[in-house]
């Protein structure tokens, strides 16, 4: 693995110096990913790859938040630090403003990201992050659907279920996402999807049980987690 003590400053890198930094951070990664028990030095290569990348360099700082996000979602254990989440809802932040907006699968993608990160990482469980979690499952489910991506778009269409649930208590939150869990089994048929229609209808039938009191007591499961390291 690289020496990455050092510290090198964005603006003393040239073009060519910031490829071949990012391509070595990359493949140090990619080495790291085999070992669960590296999975935290994955994190510190990350944070610090993302320290030394120009803010503007949003192509790069892209490579690198999409291991980020994915090592802290869903390949370390719990709990997940505080200090890293906070950081990839910063960094993924400041790329959705960056990404050119013709690059709309890459938006929709860090859209995906926040929404995951506000819905289940330490630092998104506040009411207001929860209420940004449906912002950004509301904009990511709005981008799949347009791209045809059917599956991605019920994923997403039932996570939102999920955050709905969580923000607004009582009938109005459950039954918005018993309507939203109806629209995912559109496309998780029972014919071609039998696991997961299971799940779904299980979730369905959890929440009109639960219509008579505030809080649902649904079984906690999350499919849209495996999604994070698409």
């Amino acid at each position: 693995m690289a020496e990455r003590g050092r510290e090198l400053k964005p603006k003393s890198m040239k073009r060519d110096e910031i490829e071949d930094y990012v391509k070595e951070a990359l493949a140090d990664l990619e080495s790291l990913e085999k070992d669960d028990d590296l999975i935290p030095v994955a994190i510190s290569v990350c944070r610090v790859t993302l320290s030394r990348l120009p803010p503007s360099d949003w192509q790069n700082r892209y490579k690198i938040v999409k291991n980020f996000v994915h090592y802290i979602g869903n390949r370390m254990p719990p709990p997940i630090s505080i200090s890293d989440s906070r950081l990839a809802i910063h960094i993924l932040l400041d790329l959705e403003k960056q990404i050119p907006s013709r690059d709309k699968k890459k938006i929709a993608r860090c859209r995906f990201f926040l929404a995951y990160l506000f819905s289940n990482s330490p630092a998104g469980k506040t009411s207001r992050n929860r209420r940004r979690a449906i912002k950004y499952w509301s904009l990511a489910r709005q981008s799949y659907l347009r791209f045809g991506d059917r599956e991605t778009w019920a994923e997403i269409t039932n996570a939102l279920a999920e955050a709905y649930v969580q923000v607004y208590k009582g009938e109005k939150g459950i039954t918005k996402a018993i309507n939203l869990t109806k629209a995912a089994l559109k496309v998780f048929t029972r014919d071609k999807y039998p696991e997961e229609h299971q799940i779904y209808s299980d979730f369905v039938a959890d929440l009109k049980s639960e219509l008579r009191f505030s809080h649902p007591k649904h079984k906690k499961w999350s499919p849209i987690r495996a999604r994070v390291n698409r």
